[in-house]
């Protein structure tokens, strides 16, 4: 990215990372994996901080109250997403 006006330091230039996310949700009776999908960029260029927001979304209908837990990584090398 190249971003011009934004900062009294003058033009920023970077990358922005492209990690490889996924979730797994676990519910009572089931395991569900999700990639996950860069949803938002928030960029605060007096503070030089830059934040990403990813989201996975999950069918849970009914089984919503018997959701236990959503472990989310970084996707290996050798993973298909």
């Amino acid at each position: 990215m190249v971003l011009s006006g934004f900062s009294p330091d003058g033009t920023l230039s970077f990358h922005l990372p492209r990690p490889r996310l996924v979730a797994s949700a676990k519910f009572r009776n089931r395991v569900d994996r999700r990639r996950m999908r860069l949803d938002a960029v928030l960029l605060e260029p007096d503070e030089r901080l830059l934040r990403m927001y990813w989201r996975a979304a999950f069918p849970a209908e009914r089984e919503l109250a018997h959701h236990e837990q959503t472990f989310v990584r970084e996707l290996e090398p050798w993973e298909d997403g």
